[in-house]
């Protein structure tokens, strides 16, 4: 299951990545893949609420979030 010939469903496919997510320790996984699976209906990333679970500094360098 999870490869070209035996695709997951949308939902095996959510909760596959939030139990990556939780293994990788992300806090709020369910937010982060939410937010991921809408990135198609934006028309900028800074539009998205993505970036909201991001530590993005005024200037646009990335630290280490503590959301994550």
């Amino acid at each position: 299951k999870g490869d070209p010939d035996a695709p997951l469903s949308p939902t095996e496919f959510k909760e596959k990545a939030t139990m990556l997510f939780r293994f990788g320790g992300v806090s709020e996984p369910e937010a982060w893949v939410e937010r991921i699976l809408e990135l198609d209906r934006v028309s900028s990333f800074r539009d998205s609420e993505l970036i909201d679970l991001l530590d993005v500094s005024a200037n646009g360098s990335m630290g280490k979030s503590s959301k994550i």
